[in-house]
């Protein structure tokens, strides 16, 4: 610096500005705000002004986009292809855009081929559910027609079977018809000691 107190007056409007002050060389603050620069207008101009509509309702990030965007929208191509070329990192950090991005592709796809995989595994086990509980309905529901087809024929064999079983009662002959009384075989037996002979001959022993 050829003039130390011109450089002074200088720096100190910065200060009384109340703006934090770092002391480095040229060639320090080149190598420091040139891939910051190229990286800010990189991502302006990636965005476009056409992708951040003005919305009534925008967070803070949001807003803070559509500045960067409408900042780096004024500028010319030469301006940027100037950080581009003279930038030795400008290359290196493109190319950690380009890869960030597809990385980000990656999980995104990754994460969808997830869920699809997951959803498809419920509804192939919701599926297997409902065909064993469709089964089992089906099962019971036989089993519950053999019953009530088996109690009607049933219930008509015995009905058929009732009529030609005989009475419980036979009809046997009159004791009294079949086997003389008491009576009357005592009135028929011979007299004793008169074996052989007629009922005269024994009624005229009684008489006498």
């Amino acid at each position: 610096v050829g003039d130390v107190r011109r450089a002074d007056s200088f720096l100190s409007i910065f200060e009384r500005a109340r703006c934090q002050m770092v002391a480095m060389t040229a060639e320090e603050h080149d190598e420091l705000t040139a891939d910051a620069e190229f990286v800010t207008h990189l991502t302006g101009r990636i965005l476009d002004r056409h992708m951040l509509p003005a919305t009534p309702v925008s967070s803070r990030e949001y807003a803070a986009l559509c500045d960067v965007a409408e900042m780096t929208s004024g500028d010319t191509l030469d301006m940027f292809y100037g950080l581009y070329k003279y930038n030795p990192n400008a290359k290196e950090a493109m190319a950690k855009m380009r890869e960030n991005l597809a990385r980000i592709e990656r999980q995104l796809a990754g994460k969808e081929a997830y869920l699809t995989a997951k959803a498809e595994l419920q509804n192939s086990e919701r599926q297997k559910l409902l065909a064993e509980t469709r089964h089992l309905l089906e099962q019971i529901a036989l089993d519950d027609a053999s019953v009530s087809i088996r109690r009607p024929k049933s219930a008509a064999s015995a009905g058929a079977r009732a009529p030609s079983l005989p009475s419980s009662r036979v009809s046997r002959p009159s004791r009294s018809a079949a086997t003389p009384s008491k009576r009357a075989v005592a009135g028929s037996r011979p007299v004793s000691g008169s074996k052989g002979a007629s009922p005269s001959t024994a009624a005229t022993k009684r008489q006498k």
